[in-house]
């Protein structure tokens, strides 16, 4: 009883803080507000915040932990129901979350004041914490409601306009990360170009392979109008951008009418279509014969998405899995068709001179998937499969289990990739490397 009493006792201080703090913030926001009343607006807020520090797990943790999940909590909820509003991204809730914070760590007996000793978190170290985590999730969902802006204003379509969202918001930190891995000394500018064009490429590439007729949906004004709207998603007046600030800082958000998108999108929806249009393996039928050491793996030829990440054709995917699997010899006078492994050439050999022409019947367990690799849920790999860096244009692209790059490079022999990992990191894949590892 007397323990349920404190927590009481810390809630109660809690929320009447957080009603003092709120208030004070939504003065300098209020007027942006259309619909609620101050206190109307006060009350919401405080709830979300209030409701994220009444959880009991929060006093079972450090005050770093806790701090981070109560902010998470908060803002996961109050983004949810404000993020349309205009005030939602203007109005300053740190101090709030900081107090909140505070009231966790005293009840726990983590926080410490003056000059005490001790290994307890001082105020300003806590607040710290508390607006590091805050703006972290506030750059989050400004980027998410960036991008989902600028995608509906793009695509009519629903469906689209969802897919085409998923595709972008993937591909923006892997872009980043890549372009800041490029430690080359290059003018600002040039470092911008990097990104669009990384970011650009792998998320219409994704984009393309989820979508029915993606090539006429990812177009090449589609796709310069759609990073026009993620230059400036809220207007040009708005100084947001999608564009990282770590590049732009000092040099500011390129314009609208940016000359390297119009290049950049033409040029990478040339190329997607040249790559679309490469002749691809012709369709085989195989069969095996008494005494055939070894199968091969052959199937028909299928198509790459051009504007998504490379798409593995139903016939690639099929032989792709079956690297891992295993083979099953059924007895048939047919052309037997798919992935002929070695399993299946040592049974028929053990058939003798009359045995009958078989069928191969692939069987495996459903792939666990990669979890680097750009094919996502479609991927046919293990995660324990060595990965291949696909290249165009003498340009990084997406990650690929080597699974699935081998059935890429069915349906499209002329793909570029290099080994990312194993043994022969850094050499560029070639169609037998994986029969010399």
């Amino acid at each position: 009883a007397r323990q349920a009493a404190q927590v009481e006792m810390l809630l109660e201080r809690v929320h009447t803080n957080l009603y003092a703090i709120v208030g004070e913030a939504v003065d300098q926001v209020f007027h942006l507000e259309q619909a609620w009343s101050k206190n109307e607006m006060v009350k919401r807020v405080v709830r979300y915040i209030y409701n994220a520090a009444k959880s009991h797990e929060l006093l079972l943790l450090p005050w770093e932990q806790a701090s981070a999940q109560l902010v998470e909590n908060a803002m996961g909820a109050y983004c949810a129901s404000c993020s349309e509003k205009h005030w939602c991204f203007e109005l300053d809730l740190g101090q709030a979350l900081a107090s909140a914070a505070w009231e966790l760590a005293r009840a726990t007996g983590q926080a410490r004041s003056g000059s005490g000793e001790g290994p307890a978190v001082r105020f300003r170290q806590l607040k710290d914490k508390v607006i590091d985590e805050y703006e972290d999730k506030l750059d989050e969902a400004l980027m998410s409601k960036a991008i989902w802006d600028a995608t509906q204003v793009t695509f009519p379509d629903v469906a689209v306009q969802s897919k085409v969202n998923r595709a972008l918001s993937k591909t923006h930190a892997k872009a980043l990360e890549e372009c800041l891995a490029d430690t080359r000394p290059m003018p600002e500018l040039q470092k911008v170009e990097q990104f669009t064009t990384r970011w650009m490429d792998s998320s219409m590439r994704q984009a393309w392979s989820s979508l029915d007729g993606g090539d006429s949906t990812i177009s090449e004004g589609m796709v310069l109008r759609l990073f026009q709207n993620l230059i400036a998603p809220f207007g040009d007046v708005h100084p947001y951008s999608c564009i990282p600030p770590a590049l732009i800082a000092t040099i500011g958000r390129p314009p609208r009418d940016w000359q390297f998108l119009v290049d950049a999108s033409k040029r990478l929806v040339a190329a997607w279509r040249q790559e679309l249009e490469r002749p691809a393996l012709a369709p085989k039928r195989r069969r095996v014969r008494p005494g055939s050491a070894t199968g091969s793996a052959t199937g028909a030829a299928g198509g790459e998405g051009p504007a998504g990440t490379l798409a593995l054709p139903a016939h690639a995917t099929a032989a792709a899995a079956a690297l891992s699997g295993t083979v099953e010899i059924l007895d048939s006078d047919d052309d037997a068709g798919g992935a002929v492994g070695s399993q299946a050439g040592a049974e028929a050999s053990r058939g003798g001179a009359g045995a009958q022409v078989s069928e191969v019947k692939v069987e495996h367990d459903p792939p666990e998937g990669h979890r680097e690799c750009a094919s996502g849920e479609d991927c046919v790999g293990r995660a324990r499969d060595v990965l291949v860096r696909h290249w165009l244009e003498g340009t990084e692209g997406d990650l690929y289990c080597e699974a699935c790059w081998r059935g890429l490079l069915c349906a499209n022999p002329g793909l570029e990739g290099v080994w990312e990992d194993g043994p022969q990191a850094g050499e560029a894949y070639r169609d037998a490397s994986h029969l010399k590892r």
